[in-house]
């Protein structure tokens, strides 16, 4: 059966739209439709498969869709199908030194780890070109010019599992 839209008639008055049993009889016929299409029996219960689905936030290891979470190194997103984006934020570099930062959640071992960088000129623009890159536990920037207070976003994209 296809879908029964309920008429709800013209605005303000719903003058010409369906009665109160017939609106009701059609979202009644709807929700019998998805039940049937779910595999429930007449008693209307939805079949122990569908009610024991994966939660949607969780923990995607125990078979949950996604989690969100942070720590003391940022945020990560975590999926069930294997892909992570973490975010590591630190105020301030100096001139060709090195600047790492941990992952909130590591990589997994191996893989290659896509980074992107976003850097807010707090106390001055930085025309150097800046180089960052990651592995699976860190992510590293490196920049030819000093900024104090310039605050570095990464976000890196890669697989957990």
């Amino acid at each position: 059966m296809a879908k029964q839209t309920i008429n709800l008639g013209t605005a303000p008055s719903g003058a010409g739209g369906d009665d109160r049993r017939s609106a009701w009889l059609k979202a009644i016929n709807n929700f019998n439709e998805l039940y049937a299409a779910l595999g429930a029996p007449a008693s209307g219960a939805i079949p122990a498969g569908i009610a024991a689905a994966a939660p949607i936030i969780g923990d995607p290891a125990a078979g949950a869709l996604m989690r969100a979470g942070s720590n003391a190194n940022g945020y990560y997103f975590q999926f069930n199908s294997g892909l992570l984006i973490c975010l590591a934020t630190f105020t301030g570099y100096s001139a060709n030194v090195l600047r790492t930062v941990n992952w909130p959640f590591a990589f997994l071992a191996g893989t290659n780890v896509g980074v992107s960088a976003s850097n807010t000129p707090i106390a001055g623009y930085d025309n150097s070109s800046p180089t960052f890159w990651g592995t699976p536990t860190q992510g590293l920037f490196i920049s030819s010019l000093t900024r104090a207070q310039n605050v570095v976003t990464l976000t890196a994209t890669g697989f957990w599992k």
